[in-house]
């Protein structure tokens, strides 16, 4: 099933191994849900697939930025509560690209 509502908007991934960090950010061109409860997307030149069976923990944060308010989703996947990505906004977007960001973070469940 694909979602609508992150086809189009620039958004950045970074995922984090124990030694090392890998990111991407553009527009993102298609999400999908996968056999086995993984998520698929393709951002800019980029893929990212989730597993959501492995994922212990998911938190909305929010900082002060240029257009107010602006969140990033977190992901721990391990006992210790280690972040394993983090999806956000890399950089200055524009006003409309951060309220459709905003609306598309508060949409998520007990967001």
């Amino acid at each position: 099933m694909q979602s609508t509502h992150s086809v189009g908007l620039p958004i950045g991934v970074a995922v984090f191994a124990p030694s090392a960090m890998q990111a991407c950010n553009g527009r993102v061109h298609v999400t999908e849900r996968t056999v086995g409860g993984r998520v698929f997307a393709a951002i800019a030149q980029s893929s990212v697939e989730i597993d959501l069976a492995h994922v212990r923990a998911c938190h909305l944060v929010r900082s002060t930025a240029a257009h107010g308010s602006t969140s990033a989703i977190e992901l721990d996947d391990d006992e210790d509560g280690r972040c394993v990505a983090v999806i956000t906004q890399f950089g200055m977007v524009g006003e409309q690209v951060h309220m459709a960001w905003e609306h598309l973070a508060a949409s998520l469940p007990d967001a």
